[in-house]
């Protein structure tokens, strides 16, 4: 209880400094996605400090920082306009006068997407603190270095078994840190970070669309658009950081837009910052931004400069303060790039083809993703809905065999699955594209927009930048099936694009008709997608249980059955507190090991066993798997090829034959 009670006055704290900054700006839309990113570079900033002390673990450590970021945000009040919040009263007020202004079709549409956002929110908030984290990602490399991170104290570079650990940024990891300590260690409180991120990012869509000219109405489909795409109903739940990535575009495009007339434009360079700090994939989105940018700061051309330099001294500040120190800076002191190992880079992008390749990959990605944005992903794949799939896909696919023919399916990558032109309806947080909503209504709208046909400047401007991003992207980036979370930076510019077409069916009868169904298809598939995900059941059936009555470990391993008998016998064999050595390859299922609030002390051990060959002088226990290490006889087998040896006081049983694979498994 004591820790919880820390933990919300941590919150508090964090949260007040954050309001007393986001009072710069009237307008409540603002205030909220400015309060998210101050009260996010504030978490930075604390984190870094506290890491270069090795506090990075001590609950009053970041309070007593808190404190003094409050304290100094007090004192700067002499120079900052008295604080107003957004009247809640008034807010209340416009929405019951906009509820009576519009039709009874826009009640519809607007009744039915928000019906559909409130079981979505709610089904996925309780999964998050219900459920404990379950996707491969997440238990492999997300939450692991997490909890290495805090058992350190710091965000120093530390041995991993993974490379994944220590290669990417940092900012999202301190966010997850922050939910950790401030829910009293308790697990389930880190999806909370992109549940947040998810809410944020839609409001950001609203912004920008009702920046773009959009009256309220429109705006706020915009953004409902965005929360019930597939991917992201599946992806706000998880501990990963692609919302945060998105959040990051979304925030930085709204800050541009709504400020271009004013001297504030360098508050866009926040997000900017804690992208990079988040992802190194942000920065196709970057392109897409200095594509909104360039068309959309207006004025003379000295007025135009003088907030272009705002802008930019905003980028480089925040870059210098909040990327740089997220890992950048210590990757190129040790593998001499900014990014990472050369063999991470050859593996996660194209950067090693040559222009042609580079043409013909990013040509191929444009159609393989074309093919799977076009799927009914979050519906069930179960009959009928798989006879449709078939039946929309089988012209495309007879096109593309004729046209393309072998390479389509050729794998770029020999690590990754190749493409395949047959593809069910998907229902996870890794390989669903944006559902019916995408291809029935948010792509068209964006060609539309684009092409100027429909929509403002503005929106064309934002339609444009979502495209850019998805080309970045294809060019980039090897073909993978798990693309579709990446593609989630293009999402809030292309729904925010979508306005005019809303509009534009308030006159037209037939074209209302077909929005409206639209909006039930799509409306349905966030739905199914939540309550019939793919291998996580909230409904109990006759094969399986419900995930919510599921005990800790079972609801981890529920998409890998085959990890399951092994964690549970380590967790019952191993105490709570005990120090163990983990010789595993690098994507194995760390996190569980810690333990229920990260009791265990675990070791890396791969680099030392190849180095020195021995076990760390601190070990009590090896847990370790026959492709690393062989068995010996007193080994106990725990299943899967994962064993466990219990050391003696004395350490006599630290030598060992490592075997013939030990040297790549250590490298990779």
């Amino acid at each position: 209880m004591a820790a919880i009670l820390l933990g919300l006055l941590l919150i508090v704290i964090i949260g007040a400094t954050a309001c007393r900054l986001a009072c710069l700006f009237r307008s409540a839309t603002s205030f909220i996605i400015a309060g998210f990113f101050f009260a996010w570079t504030e978490i930075v900033l604390v984190g870094f400090a506290l890491s270069a002390l090795h506090l990075l673990n001590s609950i009053w450590a970041w309070i007593i920082s808190a404190i003094i970021g409050i304290a100094l945000t007090g004192l700067s009040s002499v120079f900052l306009p008295s604080a107003v919040l957004p009247s809640i009263q008034r807010i209340a007020r416009i929405a019951v006068e906009e509820w009576r202004a519009i039709s009874f079709w826009q009640r519809l549409v607007l009744g039915v997407l928000a019906a559909a956002a409130v079981i979505v929110s709610v089904v996925n908030f309780a999964m998050a603190v219900a459920v404990a984290p379950y996707c491969w990602d997440t238990l492999t490399y997300h939450l692991p270095r997490v909890a290495y991170f805090l058992q350190f104290g710091s965000l120093d570079y530390f041995p991993a078994n993974y490379v994944y650990q220590n290669a990417h940024a940092k900012d999202g990891s301190l966010l997850l840190i922050f939910s950790l300590l401030s829910f009293g260690r308790h697990e389930n409180s880190m999806p909370l970070v992109q549940f947040v991120a998810w809410w944020v990012t839609a409001i950001s869509v609203y912004g920008l669309a009702r920046n773009a000219g959009n009256r309220r109405f429109e705006s706020i489909v915009c953004g409902l658009l965005f929360m019930l795409l597939t991917e992201c109903v599946m992806e706000a739940l998880t501990c990963q950081n692609d919302l945060l990535v998105a959040a990051c575009g979304a925030g930085a495009a709204y800050f541009v837009l709504h400020f271009r007339n004013s001297k504030h434009i360098w508050v866009a360079g926040l997000p900017v910052g804690l992208g990079f700090g988040t992802k190194v994939s942000f920065l196709p989105l970057f392109a897409s931004l200095c594509l909104v940018v360039l068309f959309a700061v207006p004025g003379p051309y000295v007025q135009r400069i003088r907030r272009m330099i705002l802008l930019l001294i905003g980028v480089i500040a925040s870059m210098a303060s909040l990327s740089l120190p997220a890992g950048y800076a210590a990757n190129f002191r040790r593998f001499g790039n900014p990014v990472g190992p050369t063999e991470m880079i050859a593996a996660d992008s194209n950067a090693n083809r040559s222009i042609p390749q580079l043409a013909e990959i990013g040509g191929l990605n444009l159609v393989r993703m074309g093919f799977d944005f076009y799927s009914l992903d979050g519906f069930p794949d179960v009959e009928p809905f798989l006879t449709v799939q078939r039946w929309m896909r089988a012209g495309p696919i007879s096109l593309a065999n004729h046209i393309f023919g072998a390479p389509l399916e050729r794998p770029e990558n020999p690590d990754l699955p190749a493409f395949r032109l047959e593809r069910l309806p998907k229902t996870n947080e890794n390989s669903s594209y944006w559902g019916p909503l995408g291809f029935l209504l948010i792509w068209p709208s964006v060609l539309l927009v684009v092409c100027r046909w429909i929509g403002t400047r503005m929106e064309a401007v934002m339609a444009g930048a979502a495209i850019t991003f998805t080309c970045a992207l294809a060019f980039i980036h090897p073909y993978d099936p798990w693309m579709g979370r990446f593609l989630l930076g293009a999402a809030p510019l292309a729904c925010a694009a979508t306005g005019s077409t809303i509009s534009a069916s308030c006159r037209s009868r037939h074209w209302r008709y077909w929005i409206a169904l639209v909006v039930a298809i799509g409306s349905f598939a966030a739905v199914s997608a939540v309550l019939f995900g793919s291998q996580r059941p909230v409904f109990p059936s006759k094969e399986r249980a419900s995930i919510f009555t599921m005990d800790r470990l079972s609801q981890m391993t529920i998409r890998h059955k085959g990890y399951r008998e092994a964690i549970q016998a380590f967790d019952a064999l191993t105490p709570r507190n005990a120090t163990v050595a983990v010789l595993l390859p690098g994507d194995s299922y760390e996190f569980p090991l810690f333990g229920k609030g990260l009791t265990r002390r675990l070791l890396p051990a791969v680099t030392e066993m190849s180095e020195r060959q021995t076990f760390p002088e601190a070990a009590q226990y090896v847990l370790f798997s026959n492709e690393i290490l062989s068995p010996e006889q007193t080994d106990i087998p725990l299943g899967r090829d994962w064993y466990l040896r219990c050391l003696d006081n004395k350490n006599t049983n630290k030598a060992a034959a490592l075997t013939p694979s030990d040297s790549k498994t250590a490298a990779r």
